[in-house]
């Protein structure tokens, strides 16, 4: 995204949490930790915060009744329209029922 000059959603202002020092080498993982878990968190997570992007914060809703058939043409529409590149550019369903 950085190369094509896009950026993504931000949810209010951009906040610089620590500075990288390019020169100094990072140190050495001492705990041994496993880092499977907080990826697929990570995926989830990021899932969750696309979902709030396009569909709550778009529009105003006046109960949970009203966004309910919206939210699930939203979630039809990621698994079933949505393109990937990773997957040669078809939705992921049809990627699924490939495999």
């Amino acid at each position: 995204m950085r190369r094509l000059s896009l950026r993504g959603v931000i949810r209010g202002k951009s906040v610089s949490t620590s500075e990288s020092a390019k020169a100094r080498p990072c140190p050495l993982d001492r705990v041994n930790r496993q880092f499977h878990a907080a990826r697929h968190a990570a995926r989830a997570e990021t899932i969750k915060g696309l979902y709030k992007a396009e569909m709550i914060h778009r529009r105003s809703w006046r109960n949970r009744e009203q966004m309910e058939l919206p939210r699930l043409d939203w979630a039809h529409g990621y698994k079933h329209t949505r393109l990937l590149a990773s997957i040669r550019h078809v939705p992921p369903a049809q990627a699924g029922a490939a495999s």
